[in-house]
């Protein structure tokens, strides 16, 4: 015969068991709803990643063009031949505009897509010769900007862009990509934005101003 306290127990035990059960099935429902919710964004996830290790890259590409200037008193020439070596005709850049010189500065052969670095520098910031080096008198040419065909004062010696994940080839409006693309001294960087808002935007950019050369140069006492 049970007493009342075997009673008592056992309704315990059962209580405890029934609440074990709802517990565990409250878990089995949010691991669920948490695997669902992760599977979607997975591709985002993985997308975003690539911009993240691409805009570490052109951060240490930014600071080896920098490096490069300390040791030889002015920026590379682009890269116009494919070879990752800057390219010089006689005593000048070849070009302008151009792929980053990734061989010459030993870093940054291309973003997390596989597509090498778009790089632009102001000739003045980067003349081989020797006779005609960088001064504090020496002016930028080139502007970046939040939207295309903006006319604001340059302030910047060199860019480098990536195309980011469409690499280049963008079938939304995309006139802020274009500017990245048509060879003249404007860029265009701002927030991403995906195809069908009418203005699709990928590239990831980075850049040198005027100000942060002088101020690197001045430090390693290679101007007044």
């Amino acid at each position: 015969m049970k007493t009342r306290t075997d009673t008592q127990d056992g309704i315990a035990r059962g209580t405890r068991a029934g609440f074990t059960l709802v517990e565990v099935a409250i878990v089995l429902v949010v691991l669920a709803i948490l695997t669902g919710s992760l599977l979607v964004p997975l591709s985002a996830q993985m997308e975003q990643r690539y911009y993240d290790d691409t805009t570490r890259t052109m951060n240490d590409v930014r600071d080896a063009l920098l490096g490069f200037t300390v040791v030889n008193k002015r920026l590379p020439c682009p890269d116009t031949d494919g070879d990752g070596g800057e390219n010089v005709s006689g005593l000048v850049c070849s070009s302008a505009q151009g792929n980053l010189p990734w061989a010459t500065l030993g870093i940054g052969t291309a973003d997390a897509w596989g597509q090498p670095f778009l790089y632009r520098v102001t000739l003045a910031f980067a003349n081989p010769n020797p006779a005609v080096p960088i001064t504090l008198a020496s002016i930028p040419d080139i502007r970046i900007c939040q939207t295309a065909g903006c006319t604001s004062t340059p302030n910047v010696v060199a860019v480098i862009v990536s195309k980011g994940k469409n690499q280049g080839t963008c079938t939304d409006a995309c006139a802020d990509e274009v500017e990245n693309s048509n060879n003249n001294v404007t860029f265009v960087s701002r927030i991403r934005s995906q195809p069908g808002g009418g203005d699709e935007f990928d590239d990831v950019l980075v850049w040198i101003p005027s100000s942060t050369l002088f101020t690197r140069m001045i430090a390693a006492n290679l101007l007044p």
